[in-house]
This record gives structure tokens, sequence and C-alpha cells, in this order.
């Protein structure tokens, strides 16, 4: 008697990459300034002109509480 036993591949990601980080990587980055502290920084969307940008240590005093 032959029996089939199925074969599973799984492919393992050795890199700790995971599809968020993965996605980001190859992100276009746009260049722009922090409406408060004035400090270059860089942002994953093109700046609308008109509306405020903030870097990454200004952008928390402007969202909203969480609770």
């Amino acid at each position: 008697m032959v029996y089939s036993v199925p074969i599973i591949t799984c492919t393992v990601n050795t890199q700790g990459l995971t599809p968020k980080t993965m996605s980001s990587i190859d992100r276009e980055m746009f260049p722009t300034t922090c409406a408060d502290c004035k400090k270059e920084t860089q942002v994953p969307f093109k700046p609308t002109e008109g509306r405020p940008v903030y870097c990454k240590e200004c952008l928390p005093k402007h969202r909203p509480a969480r609770f």
C-alpha cells in the first residue's frame, strides 16, 4: 500500500521584518519644516501648502488626548 503525504512549504522571515516594516522600507519621504519648532524633518506624505506639518517631537502636542 502506498500513502500520499502532502508537502507543506513555509517561508520563514529570517530578517525579523513584518509586512508593516517591509512596506515602510521603500516609502518615499518628503522634506519639510516643522510648523512649531522650525526644525527640518521628513514625512511619508507630500505636505499640502497651508496645512501645518509637525516633527516627531511636536506632533504629540497637537493630537487629541486619548482615553
